[in-house]
Protein backbone atom coordinates (compact mmCIF):
# COMPACT_ATOMS: atom_id res chain seq x y z
CA UNK A 1 0.00 0.00 0.00
CA UNK A 2 1.35 3.10 -1.10
CA UNK A 3 2.12 5.28 2.48
CA UNK A 4 -0.07 8.08 1.04
CA UNK A 5 -3.11 6.09 0.55
CA UNK A 6 -5.98 6.88 3.25
CA UNK A 7 -6.96 3.88 4.73
CA UNK A 8 -10.50 2.58 3.88
CA UNK A 9 -12.96 2.15 7.06
CA UNK A 10 -13.93 -1.37 5.29
CA UNK A 11 -9.85 -2.46 5.72
CA UNK A 12 -10.14 -5.69 7.96
CA UNK A 13 -6.97 -4.42 10.16
CA UNK A 14 -9.38 -1.39 11.82
CA UNK A 15 -11.88 -2.31 13.81
CA UNK A 16 -15.01 -0.69 13.60
CA UNK A 17 -17.79 -0.71 16.04
CA UNK A 18 -21.21 -1.89 15.06
CA UNK A 19 -23.01 -0.19 17.44
CA UNK A 20 -23.59 3.74 17.78
CA UNK A 21 -22.26 6.13 20.00
CA UNK A 22 -24.00 6.91 23.12
CA UNK A 23 -25.63 10.33 23.27
CA UNK A 24 -24.35 12.70 26.43
CA UNK A 25 -25.92 11.62 29.69
CA UNK A 26 -28.56 14.63 30.03
CA UNK A 27 -31.39 12.16 31.29
CA UNK A 28 -30.73 13.27 35.35
CA UNK A 29 -30.42 16.73 34.51
CA UNK A 30 -33.78 16.88 32.32
CA UNK A 31 -35.63 15.44 35.42
CA UNK A 32 -33.79 17.17 38.41
CA UNK A 33 -35.35 20.45 35.91
CA UNK A 34 -39.03 18.92 35.80
CA UNK A 35 -39.02 18.67 39.66
CA UNK A 36 -37.33 21.73 40.57
CA UNK A 37 -40.38 23.61 38.35
CA UNK A 38 -42.87 21.34 39.98
CA UNK A 39 -41.49 22.79 43.21
CA UNK A 40 -41.70 25.97 42.22
CA UNK A 41 -45.06 25.44 40.97
CA UNK A 42 -46.24 24.16 44.59
CA UNK A 43 -44.64 27.10 46.39
CA UNK A 44 -46.14 29.69 44.73
CA UNK A 45 -49.87 27.59 44.62
CA UNK A 46 -49.27 27.27 48.73
CA UNK A 47 -49.07 30.97 48.63
CA UNK A 48 -51.92 31.42 46.46
CA UNK A 49 -54.54 29.55 48.52
CA UNK A 50 -52.79 31.10 51.79
CA UNK A 51 -53.88 34.96 50.51
CA UNK A 52 -57.71 33.25 49.34
CA UNK A 53 -57.85 31.42 53.31
CA UNK A 54 -57.27 34.90 54.61
CA UNK A 55 -59.61 36.61 52.59
CA UNK A 56 -62.47 34.42 53.17
CA UNK A 57 -61.61 34.82 57.23
CA UNK A 58 -62.80 38.00 59.15
CA UNK A 59 -59.20 39.20 59.03
CA UNK A 60 -58.21 40.81 55.23
CA UNK A 61 -54.35 40.26 55.04
CA UNK A 62 -52.25 42.89 56.55
CA UNK A 63 -49.76 44.60 53.79
CA UNK A 64 -46.89 43.84 56.82
CA UNK A 65 -47.30 40.39 56.64
CA UNK A 66 -44.30 39.09 55.53
CA UNK A 67 -43.70 35.21 53.96
CA UNK A 68 -41.37 33.09 55.12
CA UNK A 69 -39.93 30.28 53.82
CA UNK A 70 -37.52 26.75 55.19
CA UNK A 71 -35.59 25.54 52.53
CA UNK A 72 -34.72 21.47 53.53
CA UNK A 73 -31.44 20.02 51.70
CA UNK A 74 -31.84 18.44 47.78
CA UNK A 75 -32.43 14.88 48.24
CA UNK A 76 -34.34 14.90 51.51
CA UNK A 77 -38.03 14.35 50.55
CA UNK A 78 -39.02 17.51 51.73
CA UNK A 79 -40.85 20.99 50.62
CA UNK A 80 -40.36 24.22 51.04
CA UNK A 81 -43.02 25.23 54.35
CA UNK A 82 -44.56 28.26 54.18
CA UNK A 83 -45.61 30.44 57.21
CA UNK A 84 -46.66 34.11 57.38
CA UNK A 85 -46.48 36.73 60.50
CA UNK A 86 -49.91 38.00 60.70
CA UNK A 87 -50.14 41.64 61.81
CA UNK A 88 -52.85 42.76 64.06
CA UNK A 89 -53.65 46.41 65.38
CA UNK A 90 -56.15 47.34 68.40
CA UNK A 91 -56.66 49.41 71.41
CA UNK A 92 -55.42 48.33 74.77
CA UNK A 93 -58.13 48.12 77.54
CA UNK A 94 -55.95 47.94 80.56
CA UNK A 95 -55.10 44.42 80.20
CA UNK A 96 -55.58 43.24 76.88
CA UNK A 97 -55.69 44.16 73.08
CA UNK A 98 -58.98 44.59 71.83
CA UNK A 99 -58.20 44.01 67.94
CA UNK A 100 -59.71 45.97 65.02
CA UNK A 101 -61.36 42.30 64.06
CA UNK A 102 -63.05 42.95 67.37
CA UNK A 103 -60.85 39.78 68.75
CA UNK A 104 -59.77 40.08 72.04
CA UNK A 105 -55.84 39.36 72.57
CA UNK A 106 -53.84 39.08 75.59
CA UNK A 107 -50.86 41.17 76.60
CA UNK A 108 -48.47 40.10 79.13
CA UNK A 109 -48.50 42.01 82.41
CA UNK A 110 -45.18 42.30 82.83
CA UNK A 111 -44.76 44.15 79.21
CA UNK A 112 -47.96 46.19 80.08
CA UNK A 113 -46.34 47.21 83.36
CA UNK A 114 -42.66 48.16 81.81
CA UNK A 115 -44.62 49.96 79.33
CA UNK A 116 -47.01 51.83 81.52
CA UNK A 117 -49.35 51.14 79.30
CA UNK A 118 -52.56 52.58 79.77
CA UNK A 119 -56.52 51.83 78.39
CA UNK A 120 -56.30 54.20 75.11
CA UNK A 121 -52.77 53.39 73.80
CA UNK A 122 -52.60 51.98 70.53
CA UNK A 123 -50.87 48.36 69.86
CA UNK A 124 -49.54 46.58 67.18
CA UNK A 125 -49.37 42.75 67.32
CA UNK A 126 -47.07 40.86 65.51
CA UNK A 127 -48.13 36.93 65.61
CA UNK A 128 -45.16 34.90 64.22
CA UNK A 129 -45.59 31.80 62.27
CA UNK A 130 -44.22 29.77 65.31
CA UNK A 131 -47.11 31.48 67.41
CA UNK A 132 -45.01 34.03 69.05
CA UNK A 133 -46.53 37.53 70.09
CA UNK A 134 -44.71 39.86 69.75
CA UNK A 135 -46.19 43.68 71.41
CA UNK A 136 -45.19 47.06 70.02
CA UNK A 137 -46.74 50.44 71.33
CA UNK A 138 -47.66 52.68 68.47
CA UNK A 139 -50.06 55.72 69.55
CA UNK A 140 -49.82 56.50 72.93
CA UNK A 141 -52.59 58.71 74.40
CA UNK A 142 -52.05 61.68 76.38
CA UNK A 143 -51.45 60.75 80.20
CA UNK A 144 -51.82 63.00 83.47
CA UNK A 145 -50.23 61.68 86.90
CA UNK A 146 -52.44 60.81 90.30
CA UNK A 147 -51.51 60.22 93.62
CA UNK A 148 -53.34 57.88 95.56
CA UNK A 149 -53.27 54.60 98.24
CA UNK A 150 -52.96 51.20 97.63
CA UNK A 151 -55.69 48.90 98.53
CA UNK A 152 -56.31 44.64 98.45
CA UNK A 153 -59.38 43.37 97.61
CA UNK A 154 -60.04 40.07 99.33
CA UNK A 155 -62.77 38.62 96.92
CA UNK A 156 -60.71 38.32 93.94
CA UNK A 157 -57.33 39.03 95.35
CA UNK A 158 -56.91 41.92 92.80
CA UNK A 159 -55.27 45.39 94.16
CA UNK A 160 -56.88 48.85 93.53
CA UNK A 161 -55.87 52.42 93.89
CA UNK A 162 -57.80 55.12 95.29
CA UNK A 163 -57.02 58.92 94.27
CA UNK A 164 -58.45 61.43 93.67
CA UNK A 165 -61.99 60.56 94.54
CA UNK A 166 -62.01 57.76 92.17
CA UNK A 167 -60.84 53.50 92.52
CA UNK A 168 -58.77 52.11 89.47
CA UNK A 169 -57.59 48.65 88.93
CA UNK A 170 -53.74 47.95 88.72
CA UNK A 171 -51.66 45.51 87.67
CA UNK A 172 -50.87 42.74 90.11
CA UNK A 173 -47.15 42.46 87.95
CA UNK A 174 -46.62 46.27 88.91
CA UNK A 175 -47.40 46.02 92.48
CA UNK A 176 -45.49 42.95 92.62
CA UNK A 177 -42.39 44.69 90.92
CA UNK A 178 -42.37 47.95 92.72
CA UNK A 179 -42.81 45.58 96.18
CA UNK A 180 -46.07 47.30 97.28
CA UNK A 181 -48.31 46.87 99.91
CA UNK A 182 -51.57 47.96 101.20
CA UNK A 183 -51.14 51.75 103.10
CA UNK A 184 -48.74 52.65 100.13
CA UNK A 185 -48.85 55.57 98.27
CA UNK A 186 -48.61 55.29 94.57
CA UNK A 187 -48.27 57.09 91.76
CA UNK A 188 -50.20 56.39 89.05
CA UNK A 189 -50.53 57.21 84.88
CA UNK A 190 -54.28 57.30 83.63
CA UNK A 191 -55.81 58.79 80.43
CA UNK A 192 -56.28 62.84 80.35
CA UNK A 193 -59.40 63.00 82.25
CA UNK A 194 -59.00 60.24 84.42
CA UNK A 195 -62.17 58.65 83.18
CA UNK A 196 -60.35 54.56 83.18
CA UNK A 197 -60.92 52.36 85.81
CA UNK A 198 -57.79 51.17 84.94
CA UNK A 199 -54.00 52.74 85.30
CA UNK A 200 -50.73 52.42 84.87
CA UNK A 201 -48.25 52.09 88.03
CA UNK A 202 -45.06 54.94 87.65
CA UNK A 203 -43.88 54.28 90.88
CA UNK A 204 -44.47 53.18 94.65
CA UNK A 205 -43.85 55.32 97.79
CA UNK A 206 -43.42 53.15 101.06
CA UNK A 207 -45.32 53.79 104.10
CA UNK A 208 -43.44 54.87 107.11
CA UNK A 209 -43.12 51.90 109.32
CA UNK A 210 -45.33 51.77 112.88
CA UNK A 211 -42.64 52.65 115.55
CA UNK A 212 -42.47 50.69 118.13
CA UNK A 213 -44.99 51.01 121.61
CA UNK A 214 -42.89 52.80 124.55
CA UNK A 215 -44.03 51.30 127.90
CA UNK A 216 -46.99 53.24 130.10
CA UNK A 217 -45.27 54.96 132.95
CA UNK A 218 -45.57 53.60 136.18
CA UNK A 219 -47.50 55.65 139.09
CA UNK A 220 -46.09 53.49 142.15
CA UNK A 221 -43.17 55.27 143.89
CA UNK A 222 -40.20 52.78 143.79
CA UNK A 223 -37.36 52.50 146.60
CA UNK A 224 -33.85 51.56 145.91
CA UNK A 225 -32.82 48.96 148.51
CA UNK A 226 -29.76 50.07 147.86
CA UNK A 227 -30.18 53.93 149.43
CA UNK A 228 -29.17 54.16 153.08
CA UNK A 229 -30.42 57.76 153.06
CA UNK A 230 -33.93 57.85 154.97
CA UNK A 231 -33.69 61.31 156.20
CA UNK A 232 -36.65 62.59 154.55
CA UNK A 233 -38.82 59.80 156.65
CA UNK A 234 -37.32 61.37 159.48
CA UNK A 235 -39.36 63.77 161.67
CA UNK A 236 -37.65 67.32 161.96
CA UNK A 237 -36.60 66.97 165.64
CA UNK A 238 -35.95 70.98 165.21
CA UNK A 239 -39.53 72.04 164.79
Amino acid sequence: MDQNTIPSTSDASIPVSSSPIAPPQCSHHHEFQKYRELLDNASALIVQVRDALSKMGSVAPSPDAAYTSTVFPAGSGMVEQFTADRVVEGVFNGYAMIGDDTKQYPVPPNYASKSKLVEGDRLKLIIRGNGQFVYKQIGPVERERRVGVLESHSADGGMSVTAAGRTYRVLGASITYYHGAPGDEVVLLVPRGGMSPWAAVENIIKAPAAAPASPAPSSLLTIDPLDNDFSSLLPDVHS
